[in-house]
């Protein structure tokens, strides 16, 4: 995360950035863009960051609600157009065209769960409630959406899994993320001993700094995925709506052989309730389409699998029998109420 300046993202799910080609601004996907055009808020004042042309841009910064800004230059506003281009048009009123939210920003929604306050800039969860449901506050939703969350992870530890309520037990969160559910776990699971882990560097970084808990560098492939420990529960929320049929069952085995005797490894997938229509027990339906820029496609999309898929893969797994394991939980369409819940409990040798 940069120190000094923030960046500036669109109504339309981009991100503005400098095009030093033609020499002006521009708007862009979210990690596909030049990270160049930082803006710094000194009161109500606002200048840019970077080359010289963009430092010769001024404005009166105008808040419209909690990380969101209106840019005025004279009587003309910043405005982002839906053509990619960036300009300053004398409007009557700041639309969402002439809005910014600005990341970093310590949001005060979080004090209504007593959670951390920043959103990281490349929070991608953060930027697909913004494009997913735009006519809501997408701070309040993130800081809801994840507590939504670490509720549910309770209660199935204690009302389905039979966790007592103040066990001690250690957890890995993995591809964490910047922090949405598991700044959450200080309030929601005290006792818990949590782990993240996330493929992005930036992300462990940040959970790290911000909310206090211990980070691993996950991997592109699991056999390189080494912790070097195991944990009671190993938790993995949507990560599996993202693996194709090439990875699936590799990192479902990685996952797996984590989990402690007598521990459990909870996931979820995309499933007939989220395709919208019937799956076949061998069907993978995988699109190599990701929000997420920076990952390739071939290691990161949208998958859609069936329960029998799932459950064949658990079975044909060469741990599954040492020890003997069993599936303790299924419930389709549960999490979010599209997402397919399953747990994997592992007894002792």
């Amino acid at each position: 995360m940069h120190t000094a300046g923030m960046r500036l993202y669109t109504a339309h799910g981009t991100v503005l950035y400098f095009d030093k080609k033609i020499g002006e601004l521009r708007h862009g996907p979210l990690g596909g863009s030049p990270d160049n055009a930082r803006i710094l808020l000194d009161g109500s004042h606002a200048r840019f960051l970077g080359s010289e042309r963009l430092a010769a841009l001024s404005f009166a910064s105008v808040k419209v609600r909690d990380g969101v800004y209106c840019f005025k230059s004279s009587n003309s506003l910043l405005s982002a157009e839906p053509n990619g281009t960036v300009s300053i048009t004398a409007v009557p009123h700041c639309t969402p065209s002439e809005q910014f939210m600005l990341l970093p920003t310590a949001f005060p929604n979080a004090d209504e769960f007593g959670v951390h306050r920043t959103i990281h800039e490349d929070d991608y969860l953060f930027h697909h409630i913004r494009s997913a449901a735009p006519n809501i506050d997408p701070a309040s939703e993130y800081f809801a959406d994840g507590r939504r969350s670490a509720v549910t992870l309770h209660d199935i530890l204690v009302n389905d899994l039979g966790f007592h309520p103040d066990r001690q037990f250690s957890l890995l969160d993995f591809a964490s993320g910047y922090g949405l559910v598991a700044r959450h776990y200080p309030r929601v699971l005290p006792s818990a001993d949590v782990t993240t882990c996330d493929i992005h560097a930036a992300a462990n970084s940040f959970n790290n700094a911000n909310i206090g808990i211990a980070t691993l560098q996950s991997a592109l492939l699991p056999e390189d995925f080494k912790p070097g420990n195991k944990f009671d529960v190993v938790f993995a929320l949507s990560f599996f709506s993202h693996i194709s049929d090439e990875f699936f069952a590799r990192w479902l085995t990685k996952l797996y052989s984590l989990v402690d005797d007598n521990g459990f490894l909870i996931f979820t997938t995309h499933g007939q309730v989220a395709l919208g229509k019937s799956l076949g027990e061998d069907d993978n339906h995988f699109t190599p389409y990701s929000e997420q820029k920076d990952l390739e496609t071939k290691y990161y999309g949208v998958s859609y699998v069936s329960p029998i898929y799932v459950f064949k893969l658990l079975c044909q797994m060469p741990t599954y029998e040492a020890p003997p394991s069993r599936i303790a939980l299924f419930r389709e369409g549960f999490w979010w109420s599209f997402q397919d819940l399953y747990v994997l409990a592992k007894r002792s040798r």
